[in-house]
């Protein structure tokens, strides 16, 4: 015994905390990030929802204004159709924005908690380097070989 043993411990113990915090902060943003994303998810889907339903009523005036200058139904029946497939364009811009957004805040959640995990196993890592440096093993422990004689510490 060296007496360093109680220092190496709580050096032990502060890495393990240490990465045991760490990873849970890791963790806790990671969650955060997530729900971030998925709120900006749903403001995106209600955000298409809302422009395409303009973009319907935009259609509808032009549909009124064509109807009242006597426009054949085949020229109105393109039109509809070339309105109603914006709609859907506005739509789906906004699905395809939304679904972007959920799958970041999927992978926010999970690095959190593959970063916990990581805390975790450092801290556990920690734990064990500590604990082999105070199990007395051939390397560590004086023997008649490896103890240190006058003339080796004098450099002889």
């Amino acid at each position: 015994m060296t007496g360093m043993e109680p220092l190496l411990i709580a050096s032990m113990a502060v890495s393990a905390m240490g990465s045991i915090a760490a990873g849970n902060a890791a963790r806790k943003a990671g969650n955060f990030n997530a729900a971030v994303g998925e709120a900006n998810a749903r403001s995106a889907r209600a955000s298409a929802a809302e422009n395409t339903e303009r973009q319907r009523r935009i259609g509808a005036r032009r549909q009124g204004g064509l109807r009242n200058a006597q426009v054949s139904l085949d020229v109105l029946e393109d039109q509809a159709m070339e309105e109603e497939l914006e709609a859907l364009t506005i739509m789906h811009g906004g699905e395809l924005q939304a679904l972007g957004l959920e799958r970041g805040a999927a992978l926010d959640r999970f690095e959190g908690k593959v970063a916990q995990k990581a805390g975790y196993m450092s801290a556990a890592g920690s734990l064990l380097k500590g604990a082999g440096k105070l199990t007395p093993t051939p390397y560590n422990t004086p023997t008649p070989y490896n103890t240190p004689t006058p003339a080796t510490i004098a450099g002889i």
